[in-house]
């Protein structure tokens, strides 16, 4: 009786201890507990085993979606929390490269590329295992694998419709024929109507100035259209000429008007 009761005690011994530790955050909690956010670890060590720690959980997870009796629930469960765990390793990956240490992305980016596989249009969540066979999944890799219409269509992304564009898209190949030939050609028929129009309106402008300049009446008696013509300019001699009167007036005023006052 008391060898069992000493037992008694020192399993509760044990977990008191284990549980004030826990309380303090000692060591032990610090295994147990991977930090909510990558960013909020300050440690590359530490850093570096909360992902060796994200890679084998991904691994038991992945030998474990494998099994088809588990059923559709737990493996599609399975499937989801790999997805997460994948998600939560690459953001470890990036803390422990922004803390100095190396850069795994290129190499974990390989890790478990064999063991899923993606639905195009669903990038970023893989399938693995069994959960490949489940049912609705099955069918969209077979639509996608057959390029089908419908849901399972293989869907092209941003880059794929960039990258299949020609010059012609962007009409930079209008000048030199082809489909867009008729807009040169359109442009040429146009520029020689307007230059047919344009030299006529000009012909009469300029008989107009003519007549106008040989008698006064003939611009507003010729029964034609009246046009308002500029004067002409002035010539140089015109011009030194009314500098000389302006400089005479204003020589007139300054003495002239100082002798009368």
């Amino acid at each position: 009786m008391a060898r069992n009761s000493e037992k008694a005690n020192l399993l509760l011994n044990k977990w008191v201890a284990m549980k004030e530790e826990h309380a303090r955050g000692g060591p032990r909690a610090a295994e147990e507990r991977r930090p909510y956010l990558a960013s909020l670890c300050a440690s590359l060590p530490d850093a570096e085993r909360w992902r060796r720690q994200l890679i084998g959980e991904i691994s038991r997870h992945v030998a474990d979606v494998q099994n088809a009796g588990l059923g559709e629930a737990r493996l599609r469960d399975l499937n989801d929390q790999i997805n997460k765990a994948l998600r939560e390793k690459s953001h470890w990956e990036r803390q422990i490269k922004a803390l100095g240490g190396p850069d795994h992305a290129a190499a974990s980016a390989r890790l478990f590329e064999g063991e899923g596989a993606e639905l195009p249009g669903a990038r970023g969540y893989r399938y693995f295992g069994a959960a490949r066979d489940l049912p609705g999944v099955r069918e969209l890799f077979a639509a996608a694998a057959a390029g089908a219409g419908g849901a399972g269509a293989l869907r092209r992304g941003r880059a794929d419709l960039s990258r299949a564009l020609t010059p012609d898209y962007y009409g930079w190949r209008d000048e030199e024929g082809g489909s867009a030939g008729f807009l040169v050609e359109r442009e040429a028929a146009r520029e020689v109507l307007w230059r047919a129009e344009g030299g006529a309106e000009w012909d009469a402008g300029a008989g107009a100035a003519r007549a106008g300049g040989g008698d006064g009446a003939g611009c507003g008696g010729g029964g034609g259209a009246q046009h308002d013509l500029a004067p002409p300019p002035p010539t140089a001699e015109q011009i030194a000429a009314m500098l000389l009167k302006r400089r005479q007036a204003i020589l007139m005023e300054r003495y002239c008007g100082g002798e009368s006052k």
